[in-house]
């Protein structure tokens, strides 16, 4: 993950509502790009959310923003 070492893992109450965990990475370009990268162990991503449209692709998502 040399090119996005920025991550966060949010566990327990953090975590989004039915989740146990959750790990986003932030992938964003320029000033005004905040993009995500998004993995829930559940795998159950809904469409829009976490602050932009969800593109899923294997067991991720990625949050355009």
């Amino acid at each position: 993950m040399g090119a996005y070492p920025s991550f966060d893992y949010r566990v327990g109450p953090q975590a989004p509502p039915g989740e146990q965990w959750a790990l986003t990475v932030s992938t964003s370009l320029g000033i005004l790009n905040w993009d995500i990268l998004l993995y829930l162990p559940s795998g159950q991503y809904p469409t829009e959310g976490y602050g932009g449209r969800l593109e899923r692709f294997e067991g991720w998502a990625y949050v355009h923003e």
